[in-house]
């Protein structure tokens, strides 16, 4: 029989939560007390408290996704829409 999980353990957390968890932790609440405040699991906070203790910083890992930006097409689009607001600033 499959074991039922909540949603909320494959959520991930903001930045903000991140931050969040790491200054109610050093207020020295405990991981339940900052759990059940962001309405996130336990371990999912301790997790992130352990990231911040090895690493220092509490920002999620690049994973292996091509980056954000822009394609050439949308680089033409762009550079068109420009040129075709500047010359008409001239006017």
């Amino acid at each position: 029989m499959p074991l039922r999980r909540r949603r909320s353990h494959y959520q991930q957390l903001t930045e903000f939560e991140r931050g969040r968890v790491v200054g109610l932790r050093e207020g020295e609440f405990s991981f339940l007390d900052i759990a059940e405040r962001l309405g996130r699991n336990v371990y999912t906070v301790h997790d992130c408290w352990q990231q911040w203790s090895r690493e220092g910083t509490a920002s999620r890992r690049l994973g292996s996704r091509q980056p954000h930006g822009t394609s050439e097409r949308e680089d033409r689009r762009v550079r068109r829409i420009v040129l075709h607001l500047w010359q008409k600033s001239e006017l």
